[in-house]
């Protein structure tokens, strides 16, 4: 593990934290996007999001390298 890998240890947690914080929030995980027309292009996101509020969003959960625990 190195500085910049360890936070991942935390990814689901954050997630579910964020869930827990949020109302009315549809959270659907998912990984890696293409582009059909341009293959060459995609995007990679932890989660997609349905909010009553907010409307659809993606996500990219992300830690904090200054971060001790």
């Amino acid at each position: 593990n190195t500085k910049a890998t360890t936070w991942m240890k935390y990814e689901d947690e954050a997630v579910r934290a964020y869930e827990n914080q949020m109302k009315k929030l549809k959270l659907t995980r998912c990984s890696l996007f293409v582009n059909e027309q341009h293959p060459f292009l995609n995007a990679t996101s932890d989660f997609l999001t349905e909010c009553d509020y907010c409307g659809l969003g993606c996500d990219e959960v992300k830690g904090s390298t200054f971060m001790n625990n």
